[in-house]
């Protein structure tokens, strides 16, 4: 009985194959100023990501940067990126950031880039006075989460956590050339068009989820072992 017990779970396991455990794994990304770069932003032969600035690290173990001076709709900007380049190919972005416009109008843009520019990006987010894109409130958290696949990502900016709906969400399309560049790429936030000096964007998290790969399951590794172990002994009895 217990040849035929064991030899059955061998089968079974090898009729239905064995079932596999998807694995994720998550990157947290330095909210340090050390590990943040401003990128050139060229316009008619100018630079214009060289606007007086101040970028630190707060009490709260949050990255500010904030606007010195004011800049009176001019296109002087401060625009932050990741040193550090990540794969975002099939990975799921998640950071939660605010904007405070220190009482008048300021503008800011959230997204990915590399060293050739813009991968993604939103419509701009204002506060105090709206001008295109999405006003929202002054001084506010809003979570943001970007889902990439081949064909395009989900978007979700939420003032209630990750994937929320209250606010803004849907799917952007791109093709391949996108999705190449998402290979090597960095989260960026860019603050400009403020008014008055003092405007700042604040970075609480920032984190970079994966499905790592596939792993057996536990409990179907285990009957695979004691099918196994069944067929060795029946052939050691058959070989006596």
């Amino acid at each position: 009985m217990k040849k035929i017990y064991l030899t059955g779970c061998f089968v079974v396991v090898m009729a239905l194959g064995t079932p596999l455990l998807t694995v994720a794994t998550t990157v947290n990304v330095s909210l340090n100023p050390a590990n943040w770069d401003r990128y050139p932003v060229w316009s008619n032969g100018t630079n214009y990501n060289t606007a007086p600035a101040s970028e630190e690290m707060n009490a709260a173990g949050h990255l500010v940067g904030t606007k010195t001076t004011g800049t009176g709709g001019s296109n002087w900007i401060l625009g932050l990126e990741t040193t550090p380049n990540y794969n975002l190919q099939n990975a799921t972005l998640d950071f939660q950031w605010k904007l405070n416009g220190n009482g008048s109008y300021a503008g800011i843009y959230v997204g990915t880039r590399d060293g050739a520019g813009v991968i993604t990006s939103s419509s701009p987010f204002t506060v105090a006075w709206h001008y295109v894109g999405y006003q929202i409130p002054n001084n506010t958290w809003i979570y943001t989460e970007l889902k990439f696949s081949p064909s395009g990502y989900n978007y979700s900016y939420s003032y209630t956590g990750y994937g929320g709906s209250d606010f803004l969400n849907g799917t952007a399309i791109y093709g391949s050339a996108t999705w190449d560049r998402l290979a090597d790429s960095k989260l960026f936030l860019q603050l400009g068009d403020n008014y008055v000096a003092g405007a700042y964007m604040e970075l609480a998290e920032a984190k970079i989820s994966t499905a790592a790969g596939a792993v057996p399951e536990p409990a179907t590794m285990l009957l695979f072992g004691i099918g196994l172990v069944g067929l060795a002994t029946i052939r050691r009895k058959k070989a006596a």
